[in-house]
C-alpha cells in the first residue's frame, strides 16, 4: 500500500474517521487539497463504528496522520448501489460505508439493505425498496493502483 504524505478523512457524527481513497467516486487528492466530486455530496453513510446511517453527510474533510493508514488498513470505504424492487421502477440509490476490507460482503449487503430506509423514488412517488439480489458492492481501496 502506498502511503501518501497527506491523508484525508471525513467523520461520521460519532467522530469515527473514514479515510478517503486517493481517487474514487467521492473525490480525489490534489496536492494539499481534497477535491470532492460535487455529484456525490452530501452522501448517505453507514458507519462501522456506531452502526448508524447518516442520510445527508456533508463533505467536511480533514487531514489526519498518514500513520493512521497502518493501524486502519483492514478498513475500507465501500460504495453500495441498489436498484428499487418495485415493479417498473428504474431508480437506483447509492450509499457509502466504512467496513472491514476483508470481511464478508454478504454481511455488509445485509446491513446496507436496512440503511436505505427513508429514501423515495421518482420525486416521492413511492418508498425505495432495495433489490437485494442486484445490489452491487465495490471496495474503494486507498490507492486504486493497489486494488486486488
Amino acid at each position: 500500500m502506498m502511503v501518501s504524505e497527506n491523508v484525508f478523512c471525513f467523520r461520521c457524527p460519532c467522530e469515527h474517521p473514514a479515510v478517503l481513497p486517493l481517487r474514487s467516486p467521492v473525490g480525489k487528492y490534489e496536492g494539499l487539497l481534497y477535491r470532492p466530486n460535487t455529484d456525490a455530496w452530501p452522501l448517505r453513510f453507514l458507519c462501522i463504528n456506531c452502526g448508524q446511517v447518516t442520510p445527508k453527510l456533508q463533505g467536511i474533510f480533514e487531514l489526519i496522520d498518514p500513520m493512521t493508514l497502518r493501524s486502519r488498513n483492514s478498513e475500507a470505504l465501500w460504495k453500495v448501489g441498489s436498484e428499487c424492487a418495485h415493479h417498473n421502477c428504474e431508480w437506483t440509490h447509492i450509499l457509502y460505508a466504512s467496513w472491514p476490507a476483508r470481511r464478508f460482503e454478504e454481511e455488509l449487503a445485509n446491513k446496507a439493505t436496512g440503511a436505505f430506509v427513508g429514501l423515495w423514488c421518482g420525486g416521492d412517488k413511492h418508498e425505495f425498496c432495495p433489490k437485494r439480489e442486484t445490489m452491487k458492492l465495490e471496495r474503494l481501496p486507498f490507492d486504486p493502483d493497489d486494488s486486488p
